[in-house]
């Protein structure tokens, strides 16, 4: 089948030239403000396929400035984040449940011009989050994402609303994964890895990698099966956070 319009097949070194004609825009267009240009996503880590998105930072010497440019041709996508240079570092300083995902771009950032070593400093900045930080965005994660993720797959069975558990059961296992990223101060490479990355770190909950493989597998057909396997995730998960000193339960009816 002859794919006529969106997304084309382009090589990696077409898709470095456009990333650098960019560059030379948003050098011409920011100039003299601009700081620090730079590469991030699959492209910048050189796992890019034919038909990725090209995704930049750029950093203006002001302090506080934040704007998403995203457009696309009729064969390629582009994303141009920029930011000011304090809102960049407060940025890379923030730690919430989506840590394992966002800070991935912080880490790999290739830059395309940065004469100050500015991405250096934002690479650091990223990796020296104090602790208690980690502790609550996991905290916040086991609450607000996982405890309401387990009532929702047991109201699908008790209900019998079989369709809805596939869904549940992959949010389930996506927000687990972000508390083991968040645990681990491991970064995923792309979202579309994040399990598949997860199951390779150690100190897993017991029942993840058996949850895990079911949805790599794609196989959702077994509702009983699935069910089981989100309890035994659950039950391993509530032991893992005990051994770790994270808090799932509130000690108090209402604690306010």
């Amino acid at each position: 089948m002859t794919l006529s319009w969106g997304p084309q097949s382009l090589p990696h070194t077409q898709r470095l030239t456009i990333a650098h004609e960019i560059a030379e825009r948003v050098k011409e267009r920011f100039h003299p403000e601009v700081l620090a240009i730079g590469l991030y996503g699959s492209l910048a880590r050189e796992e890019d396929g034919p038909y990725s998105d090209i995704e930049l930072f750029g950093v203006l010497r002001t302090d506080h400035y934040e704007q998403r440019y995203e457009w696309c041709t009729a064969k390629w996508k582009a994303e141009v984040d920029l930011y000011g240079k304090q809102t960049l570092r407060e940025r890379a300083a923030r730690v919430d449940g989506r840590w394992p995902l966002t800070h991935s771009a912080f880490q790999t950032v290739l830059p395309l011009d940065d004469p100050e070593h500015f991405f250096a400093e934002i690479r650091t900045i990223a990796q020296a989050s104090p602790e208690p930080l980690f502790r609550e965005a996991i905290e916040n994660l086991l609450v607000d994402d996982v405890f309401e993720c387990i009532g929702k797959i047991r109201n699908a069975q008790a209900l019998g609303i079989p369709t809805a558990l596939p869904t549940l059961v992959l949010k389930l296992v996506q927000a687990v994964a972000m508390v083991i990223g968040l645990a681990n101060r491991q970064c995923y490479t792309t979202g579309t890895r994040v399990i598949s990355e997860a199951m390779a770190l150690p100190d897993l909950p017991d029942g993840f990698r058996e949850l895990g493989q079911i949805i790599l597998t794609g196989d959702f057909r077994d509702g009983q099966q699935l069910g089981t396997a989100c309890e035994r995730l659950w039950q391993g998960l509530n032991i893992w956070a005990k051994d770790h000193g994270y808090q799932i339960i509130s000690q108090e009816r209402i604690p306010f």
